[in-house]
């Protein structure tokens, strides 16, 4: 078992985080419905523990104390505060539009997409739009 594998859970207490010092390669990525960005810290413990540096590139969320937690943690190029929708318009299939083209040629090169699509609709807690909430589709925008 590597060291990253026995540590305990003190490191998410640290004020810095920690890296690899000799990274075999460069993982760059999006997280979208990023929220605080518990996804992207299971992703950044997943590069530690095989030797990788992972830059995100990329967060959405419209929340802005999400935004403010993420752009503390892991300090994105980009965070978008507008729905996916909006970047990422198109249907799945067709050619890709206008929008989706300026996204690619602002992002760069993405070895690594992640989200957690928000669950509001799914939820037993949301008894107005439960189910019927058009929001439980936006995972399709990940694709």
């Amino acid at each position: 078992m590597d060291k990253y594998a026995k540590r305990d859970k003190r490191w998410l207490m640290r004020k810095t985080k920690t890296t690899v010092k000799s990274p075999i390669i460069t993982l760059r990525g999006c997280d979208l419905f990023s929220g605080c960005g518990g996804i992207t810290l299971g992703l950044h413990e997943a590069c530690l523990a095989h030797k990788m540096k992972l830059e995100m590139v990329m967060a959405c969320d419209l929340f802005p104390a999400a935004k403010t937690s993420y752009d503390g943690n892991f300090k994105p190029k980009y965070f978008l505060e507008n729905p996916i929708e909006h970047y990422v318009d198109g249907e799945l299939g067709e050619e890709k539009t206008e929008k989706e083209i300026d996204l690619i040629e602002m992002l760069g090169e993405i070895n690594v997409v992640v989200g957690g699509p928000p669950c509001q609709g799914n939820s037993n807690l949301n008894n107005h739009t439960r189910r019927d909430d058009p929001r439980n589709e936006l995972y399709m925008r990940m694709i």
